[in-house]
């Protein structure tokens, strides 16, 4: 909802073509986030927390999360 503040601004953003490629890149963003979050992130977390250690699993949190952070940053999405 926040990234559609722009359009509310009108302005140069304020077209429908940029609110399409806009709701276009947020549910491939959204997509994305639930199939890595079922198959992948699962899956390297359960090897992760095998190793028991605590620095690691904390580790590879933050790195999911700033990678995250880093695909919205690129795909135009962050706030």
């Amino acid at each position: 909802m926040m990234l559609v503040t722009s359009l509310l601004a009108g302005g140069a953003w304020g077209s429908c073509k940029f609110f399409f490629i806009l709701m276009a890149k947020e549910i491939a963003i959204i997509g994305l986030v639930i199939v890595s979050a079922k198959w992948i992130v699962l899956h390297v977390l359960f090897q992760i927390a095998q190793t028991r250690s605590r620095e690691i699993f904390v580790l590879s949190i933050v790195v999911t999360c700033l990678s995250e952070a880093w695909i919205t940053s690129r795909a135009g999405l962050s706030l």
